[in-house]
């Protein structure tokens, strides 16, 4: 601390320019007190305080202590800015920098962190390709600050693999809850998954404590889907319930946490009958839908909590054909003649990949009949055989030389730029894909 009595001329020469000098004396004060900003054994920066009535020794006490007060006021905020701005790149880092694009679906998303003085939280959402559709996951992390981003990256790696190991909404949400209970520094979080086959326009969703999805059906109705809440991940000894809904062609699906709808000044109840009356509006381009919800909602300026917004819009293009066939040798030339006549060009390979799915399911089927689809998304040819029988196809492996069938299967492998076999809730679906 330096206490100056009394500002003199020679003093203000040396720290004034030339040009300034004579101006200066009307200018400064008569006496001055400077005290270092420290906090935390750094400096900070300086007070300076200037008066025209000369500053003694009791003064420099009352402005030492001032400048510790500042000084520590100035770190805390410091600090705080620095973990903040470290918590938003790293959970930006983590979300998904380019959704899941795809012939029967767009998906769009947003990400805002706590405005107004509120710290990051653990929110976050993902698009996950699998072999049968699309794994839509948006959960929330309790807590705040860099250790809820940490965590929710650990919990956003693990959905994915178990997504795309196969697993269903209800099983991915089991073993999530397992882990969270397993790592000791993991909080409890709440998360809706959901498997979506966008060529079927079918959804299968769990929730774990988590809000419900809102559906926009293609003729403008809204409504929330009701699942089973289900009990948040870390609490321990949760049943999670599945359950299918048929979409529609056209639908759109909006998954969010619960920083969209719920705030200090207004309850869950009274956000989600926004949300529902802002969504009642044509749905337009998806990603205005995004940007709609959060104006409509208070979400794109002041907000408290972040926000994590999940879109999808399912294409409102239907099957070109549906047949069902009967259990009979007979089907897959029906199957094969039906199909050449919905496509243009040469569809010799279209034609004896159908053949064997067809044949194939007949064999399998029993009495309970086969169903045959075909669909034409951007370019790409997508046959499904639907049939009851619950036995999915082995993978397409060598038969070996004296096996009677399975190379069926290695057409497919072959020829198909992808193929599954799906379970359905009346046998499976397999399904395969050629582009045109």
């Amino acid at each position: 601390p330096q206490l100056v009595p009394e500002i003199s001329a020679e003093m203000l020469q040396a720290i004034t320019p030339g040009v300034v000098v004579d101006r200066v004396p009307r200018l400064m004060r008569r006496s001055g007190i400077c005290v270092p900003l420290s906090a935390r054994g750094r400096s900070v920066g300086v007070l300076s305080l200037l008066s025209d009535e000369p500053y003694s020794e009791p003064d420099v006490t009352y402005a030492v202590d001032l400048g510790r007060r500042a000084a520590l006021a100035l770190d805390n905020a410091n600090q705080y800015a620095f973990q903040r701005d470290l918590a938003v790149t790293l959970q930006r880092s983590l979300l998904p920098r380019q959704l899941a694009t795809g012939p029967g679906f767009t998906a769009a998303a947003r990400y805002l962190p706590g405005a107004q003085g509120t710290q990051v939280g653990g929110d976050w959402y993902d698009a996950i390709e699998v072999e049968d559709g699309l794994v839509l996951v948006v959960g929330d992390v309790m807590g705040r600050g860099v250790r809820a981003a940490a965590q929710m990256g650990q919990l956003q790696a693990t959905v994915r693999a178990y997504a795309l190991d196969g697993h269903g909404p209800a099983a991915i949400l089991t073993r999530l809850d397992k882990v969270v209970l397993a790592v000791e520094d993991l909080h409890f979080t709440t998360c809706v998954v959901v498997h979506l086959d966008p060529v079927r326009c079918i959804a299968v969703l769990a929730s774990a404590g988590h809000l419900p999805p809102l559906l926009v059906c293609a003729d403008g109705t809204t409504s929330l889907l009701e699942l089973d809440p289900g009990l948040p991940l870390g609490v321990g000894g949760a049943t999670f319930v599945e359950r299918e809904v048929e979409l529609g062609a056209g639908a759109l699906l909006l998954l969010y946490t619960d920083g969209l709808v719920e705030s200090r000044d207004s309850p869950v109840d009274s956000g989600l009958a926004r949300l529902l009356a802002a969504m009642s509006a044509p749905v337009g381009d998806i990603e205005q839908v995004c940007d709609r919800v959060l104006v409509a909602l208070g979400r794109d300026g002041g907000h408290d909590d972040d926000t994590a917004v999940l879109a999808v819009q399912l294409a409102s293009a239907r099957p070109l054909l549906e047949l069902v066939l009967p259990c009979v040798p007979e089907a897959a030339r029906t199957a094969r003649h039906a199909l050449r006549a919905l496509l243009p060009g040469d569809p010799d390979v279209a034609e004896l990949l159908v053949t064997e799915v067809v044949a194939n399911a007949v064999r399998h089927a029993g009495r309970g009949g086969v169903t045959m689809r075909a669909h034409l998304l951007s370019g790409l040819l997508r046959v499904e055989v639907l049939d009851s029988s619950p036995d999915l196809p082995p993978g397409a492996g060598d038969p070996g030389p004296e096996a009677e069938s399975g190379r069926g299967l290695l057409l497919i492998e072959a020829f198909a730029e992808r193929w599954g076999a799906t379970p359905t809730q009346g046998g499976k679906c397999v399904w395969f894909e050629l582009p045109l």
